[in-house]
């Protein structure tokens, strides 16, 4: 009876270190993940430091920012609130909100993007008003203590798949996971930020890379984002003053456009020949040569939420790099003055370019592109 006492005395500590080692190693999981989040935050601010006025932040002091507790986002779909894989981090000087940083898994791996786009009404929320994100068929919301206000609409008619927020019951609001928004990490020193291996890239005396395209913004609903993208490529490259309409006019179409199409007109009509890649393949080398080359890239861009049998695609000006994991665009969608951040993830000369819309709440990943390697 001892015997079998002490056997099963054993087997019971036995259990108990296995569950309890079980439960540090999810908790050192959970503390690994939003380790990774917050390092690619803060990469990400610092690889747009020496160009910070053109993201809204010129007069803020990078030494002095605090990154927040994430906001999580959800979608409204088949009538109900789901959760996404995303998440919104407020970034903080002063205790007020100077910019956000977007978070959500491509292949498997972290990737952030920076933009302002919600910073305002962020900033308006008092410190009573928990907040959540959620995105229907019409556009983003802010939640704020289960009422929500409409911050943004989804352009071009896209709906994601998603239903109507007036389909939800005000009861369904309050069991989603709204937080305050506070201060939680400061951002580190750059020293500590930036990689330790200070490596210069082939062919380039610096580790980024940056063209200042003016910005173009495409009509509202409209599908010539192509025409945008030309127009600030060929702005920048011949000083001209062009609109997306002007463009759209000189090139005898309104709607959308195929990659090489767009590239035949860049060459006809501005004399602007790139070389055209209806992948991303070698993406990571083409348009860190084109770049270099000060020769700003426009890429076709894939949603996420493309199905077989509705495709969305989007063209963005690739206006900059950072050699260690970022790339900076003009978005013509994005109506406030300013660029945004994606991530490159990968390795070698094809990598993976992705960025996140911001109104859409969906990703957005580069299947083609041109480039050019020579001055012109």
């Amino acid at each position: 009876m001892k015997r079998f006492l002490k056997k099963s005395v054993a087997v019971l500590l036995s259990v108990l270190v296995i569950c309890s080692s079980g439960i540090y190693s999810l908790a050192a999981a959970v503390e690994t993940k939003e380790a990774q989040i917050f390092s690619k935050i803060e990469r990400s601010l610092w690889s747009i430091a020496n160009e910070k006025e053109h993201y809204g932040l010129g007069n803020v002091d990078f030494t002095n920012l605090f990154i927040g507790s994430s906001i999580q986002a959800y979608e409204v779909r088949n009538q109900t609130i789901l959760p996404l894989s995303l998440e919104f981090y407020p970034i903080f000087e002063n205790n007020q909100i100077v910019t956000m940083a977007a978070a959500t898994m491509v292949d498997n791996e972290i990737f952030v993007s920076i933009s302002d786009i919600f910073v305002d009404a962020l900033n308006e929320v008092t410190s009573d008003e928990k907040v959540c994100f959620i995105y229907d068929s019409q556009g983003v919301y802010l939640l704020k203590n289960q009422d929500y206000i409409k911050l943004a609409d989804h352009q071009g008619g896209e709906t994601f798949g998603r239903d109507s927020i007036t389909q939800i019951a005000p009861a369904a609001f309050s069991q989603l996971s709204a937080v305050f928004l506070n201060e939680k990490n400061a951002l580190p020193n750059e020293k500590n930020a930036l990689p330790i291996a200070r490596i210069k890239p082939y062919g380039s005396d610096d580790e980024e890379i940056y063209r200042n395209v003016p910005k173009v913004l495409q009509p509202s609903g409209s599908s010539i984002c192509w025409a945008a993208c030309m127009a600030s490529v060929a702005n920048y490259k011949l000083g001209t003053n062009h609109t997306a309409q002007s463009v759209s006019t000189l090139c005898g179409h309104t709607t959308a456009q195929t990659l090489n199409t767009m590239y035949s007109w860049l060459d006809q009509y501005f004399h602007l020949y790139y070389i055209t890649v209806n992948s991303n393949n070698n993406s990571f080398d083409n348009i860190w040569a084109s770049l270099n080359a000060d020769n700003p890239v426009i890429a076709l861009f894939d949603y996420s939420t493309n199905t077989a049998t509705k495709k969305s695609y989007h063209f963005m000006v690739v206006r900059g790099m950072y050699y260690y994991g970022s790339f900076s665009v003009m978005d013509p969608l994005d109506t406030n003055n300013t660029y945004r951040t994606g991530q490159i993830t990968g390795t070698g000369k094809t990598r993976t370019f992705s960025i996140l819309s911001w109104t859409g709440g969906s990703t957005m990943t580069i299947i083609g592109y041109g480039y050019n390697r020579l001055a012109q």
